[in-house]
């Protein structure tokens, strides 16, 4: 992983648990436009990450697709069923027999109903997505490997024929508009293929010597470059604040996340003031469990609420805020280290006996 994206999984991790806190009593987020921003970042990154660790794999077909599936379902599964459990203690209540099955098999996001696909943990319908686009990714290896221009092609196709999409979805009922345009798993694919190709696209491109020219450009113009994907970032917040659901779910993200992964990936150790943040040990760290503190973020906040209340203290919003990032943080770190990553160890080693 270049450390850079590493880095940015972080910051994105955050940007969601912003997303969910709120900071008054009349439920005002802290920064609600950091959900769309952030899970469109995981997506599109995962499409491009896919590719750098197995797209050599399934095309030389040394991999079946049984072991590939099984690989990911080890990734995602301990961590979940985890989070399910601790979801389950902390409500202490029985929750639609429907919903928890739905969870318990990462099915959650294909049910068009708000207290199923948001159920339980709810992070977790993003998992139901992610096993959907692991699914379909060595066909879509194995189809831009085999005719690369016809796949570039699809793809545009794809973006024309979704925008039609978004337009055609009703805003008369927000949990279906919501479903339609977010948590529906084939919806997420074009993001997906969008990674796929950029990272085609980087490994086209990484050698060129534009790309080795601004490599070895001075530190303030790389900089100044960074501040532009930062601003694209800015002008999608201001519009994701204002626009209904289904426009602010990908397409206000596209073009900020894109430039953000090529500017990034393509300026690995070589970036401006930004890019050498992002390369910083504490923030890679962090990075590494930014999928911990992606599951784990809203069972933390409700935690630590239920503990200040029960000793009687009680802190502003904005204190509250700063308290329950800081042990969200440091509960990850420890969870990443001590339970996902000895565990999914332990399992693909059982997976290769």
């Amino acid at each position: 992983m270049i450390n850079s994206l590493q880095s940015l999984r972080g910051v994105f991790a955050i940007m969601i648990f912003l997303s969910h806190f709120n900071l008054t009593d009349d439920g005002v987020r802290a920064f609600y436009p950091g959900g769309t921003m952030g899970v469109e970042f995981f997506i599109m990154l995962s499409g491009f990450v896919m590719c750098a660790g197995y797209e050599k794999i399934v095309e030389l077909r040394s991999i079946s697709y049984k072991d590939f599936m099984l690989r990911r379902l080890i990734r995602l599964y301990p961590l979940h069923i985890l989070c399910l459990v601790v979801w389950l203690i902390l409500h202490n209540a029985e929750t639609e027999r429907v919903g928890l099955l739905a969870n318990i098999l990462m099915l959650q996001a294909w049910v068009p109903d708000i207290d199923v696909f948001y159920g339980c943990n709810t992070p977790s319908w993003c998992l139901s997505v992610f096993m959907f686009l692991y699914a379909v990714f060595p066909a879509l290896i194995m189809f831009y490997y085999r005719q690369p221009r016809r796949a570039a092609g699809v793809i545009c196709a794809a973006v024309i024929l979704f925008v039609g999409y978004i337009i055609l979805i009703p805003t008369d009922n927000n949990d279906m508009e919501l479903w339609l345009s977010r948590i529906l798993p084939p919806v997420r694919l074009i993001d997906f293929a969008i990674g796929i190709a950029l990272w085609q696209i980087y490994r086209a491109v990484r050698e060129h010597r534009t790309v080795e020219r601004f490599r070895r450009s001075s530190v303030g113009v790389k900089t100044v470059v960074e501040l532009v994907a930062v601003g694209l970032y800015v002008v999608g917040s201001m519009f994701a604040e204002e626009l209904s659901p289904k426009w602010c779910s990908e397409l206000v993200w596209w073009l900020p996340t894109v430039f953000a992964l090529m500017l990034f990936s393509l300026t690995d150790k070589a970036g401006g003031l930004i890019g050498r943040l992002l390369e910083s040990r504490p923030l890679v760290a962090f990075g590494d469990a930014s999928f911990c503190f992606y599951l784990l973020h809203l069972l933390v906040v409700r935690a630590v609420y239920r503990f200040t209340y029960h000793i009687g203290i009680t802190q502003s919003h904005p204190v509250m805020l700063w308290i329950t990032l800081a042990v969200t943080i440091a509960v990850s770190l420890a969870v990443n280290r001590y339970f996902d990553k000895p565990v999914g160890r332990k399992l693909r080693r059982l997976l290769k006996s």
